[in-house]
């Protein structure tokens, strides 16, 4: 399970990365809709994990990237 905490917050950091580098207007959608953009980043992050190990580890990874996009955005949207 450790595995799957590592790769969830690498995955997140990431997320973190592309979500710094997205236009303005981008950035300003995902924060609006917060729902869709947790939905959308755990769906997203799901695929690309279970693609490549296909195992337990890429579903608890995705889980800890889930929580961490959410947190993510309501301390950004606090903070902005």
């Amino acid at each position: 399970m450790i595995d799957g905490l590592i790769l969830g917050i690498i995955t997140w950091f990431s997320f973190c990365l592309t979500f710094v580098h997205l236009p303005i207007q981008a950035r300003n959608f995902m924060l609006k809709y917060p729902m869709a953009t947790d939905a959308t980043a755990a769906v997203a992050s799901f695929f690309l994990l279970t693609e490549v190990s296909k195992s337990i580890v890429a579903a608890v990874a995705s889980m800890i990237c889930g929580v961490l996009v959410s947190l993510s955005l309501i301390i950004y949207e606090h903070i902005r």
